[in-house]
């Protein structure tokens, strides 16, 4: 009886090492970590914001300074975004301008990542200017005077 006990003992023994032993199957392996998104499956962190430019912080490398652009949307609330060299920024003419021409009061449409409140793009927004008059001539029809 001591024998067959010993022996089955031998033989799970052997298996569990045997199994310890044989690689794990390639399906297992590669759902181990979660599988990287594609880009077609990843989140769009996104997000737009219409408003006025309340302050600009241009980049200093010496002081570790990020350059910053504050903009305040219609109900005053105020979202701080970091400007990155990749981040592009467009006048009211859709011409490209650098950081430096953008300044505090001016409408503007951003395009920022909600995720880390980076900008990815700033756009101008065009002015409205004061309805001009047309060119035609001044009317002569009389007046209402009594």
């Amino acid at each position: 009886m001591k024998r067959l006990v010993l022996t089955l003992m031998g033989v799970v023994l052997a298996s569990v090492s045997a199994m310890a032993q044989t690689p794990a199957p390639a399906a297992a392996v590669a759902a181990a970590p979660a599988a990287a998104a594609t880009p077609a499956e990843a989140v769009d962190m996104s997000k737009a914001l219409t408003g006025t430019v309340d302050s600009v912080t241009a980049a200093d490398a010496a002081k570790s300074v990020a350059a910053q652009v504050t903009v305040a949307d219609e109900t005053g609330l105020k979202y701080l975004l970091t400007v990155k060299d990749t981040t592009t920024i467009y006048n009211d003419r859709s011409e490209a301008i650098s950081l430096d021409k953008i300044v505090a009061g001016q409408k503007v449409d951003v395009k920022y990542n909600g995720a880390n409140n980076e900008a990815i793009s700033i756009r101008v927004a065009p002015s409205v200017a004061p309805s001009v008059a047309s060119n035609t001539a001044p009317s002569t029809a009389p007046s209402a005077t009594p």
